[in-house]
């Protein structure tokens, strides 16, 4: 039993280590925003876009790299937003629920979930 109760808490370990509490404004509401500089559609319909621009400090290893999951609510109208802003050129902000690593990226960097954004005219 105390074997089982190890195995439970070594696991526990392993995944809170894989996502960082964390969550806030990447760029000031009132702010200029981020200029998305090219962004990247994962097979399974995620997407990670990259940005340039002041962000926030953040508990993120990365802030230039953000990414909107496939069960984040709202995501199909938030990537149309992102490809809007892209193909025309307007700024974007972000807030960020949480960091998380992303294996697709490889190694240990933890990058922020993106659950709300606006473009900024």
């Amino acid at each position: 039993m105390r074997l089982i109760k190890q195995l439970i808490c070594a696991i526990s370990l392993v995944a809170l280590a894989n996502i960082a509490v964390a969550g806030g404004y990447l760029t000031n509401f009132s702010s200029e925003g981020v200029t998305i500089t090219k962004y990247f559609v994962h097979s399974n319909s995620a997407i990670t876009f990259f940005v340039s621009g002041t962000v926030n400090s953040n508990d993120c290893s990365s802030g230039n790299q953000v990414h909107i999951r496939t069960d984040t609510a709202g995501r199909d109208e938030m990537i149309s937003a992102v490809m809007l802003a892209f193909a025309s050129g307007k700024k974007i902000g972000l807030y960020y629920s949480r960091c998380e690593v992303l294996p697709f990226w490889g190694g240990t960097n933890t990058y922020p979930i993106i659950s709300d954004l606006w473009v900024i005219n």
